[in-house]
């Protein structure tokens, strides 16, 4: 014998389809406003591993203010430097802590491919330490020079010179992130 199951309170039939259409969900990209940072140098000494002074706390900072809608870890890294870089980031807690989603997290082998990633990401704001990365991000609305101490790059990048907010440490980058438009 066979068991037939019917549901008539909540089959709508086609026609709750008509009278009730979805509404997509729009986001308006122009205003959404998306901050990417590299790792090295800015997060982390790339040498030595250690913590760059406020960059934890700094970033949970940013993460809390929902001054930004996303924030993303663009960073190039071989192979070796991503598994360190990820049993850094586990040792730190420093996703929990931060608040940004491990999802977030975006290694590159080259540093002209920070471009299509920032470009595929929509980012507005993006923080670095080479001149030679900043360089290509045309499509990256502010970018901010992270204590270059590079002097070639001085020379060899001009614009980016002219067109970063170049800072030394989180203490003077958070304001001008925060109140960035």
């Amino acid at each position: 014998m066979a068991v037939r199951i019917v549901w008539p309170i909540f089959d709508m039939g086609s026609r709750s389809q008509e009278k009730f259409p979805r509404r997509k969900r729009r986001f308006n990209s122009s205003k959404m406003k998306i901050l990417g940072v590299d790792c090295g140098d800015v997060i982390f000494y790339q040498i030595s591993g250690t913590l760059v002074p406020g960059s934890l706390e700094g970033l949970r900072r940013i993460v809390r203010s929902r001054h930004f809608d996303k924030v993303y870890i663009v960073s190039k890294a071989g192979f070796l430097s991503q598994i360190l870089f990820r049993i850094r980031f586990r040792r730190l807690n420093f996703w929990e802590y931060t608040g940004i989603p491990r999802e977030n997290l975006y290694f590159c082998r080259r540093y002209e491919d920070k471009k299509a990633i920032c470009e595929k990401l929509s980012v507005t704001h993006f923080i670095d330490d080479r001149f030679r990365v900043l360089h290509n991000l045309e499509s990256v609305r502010h970018i901010f020079a992270f204590n270059p101490t590079r002097a070639r790059e001085f020379r060899k990048y001009p614009d980016v010179a002219r067109r970063a907010t170049i800072i030394r440490s989180w203490r003077e980058m958070l304001p001008l992130l925060l109140r960035s438009r």
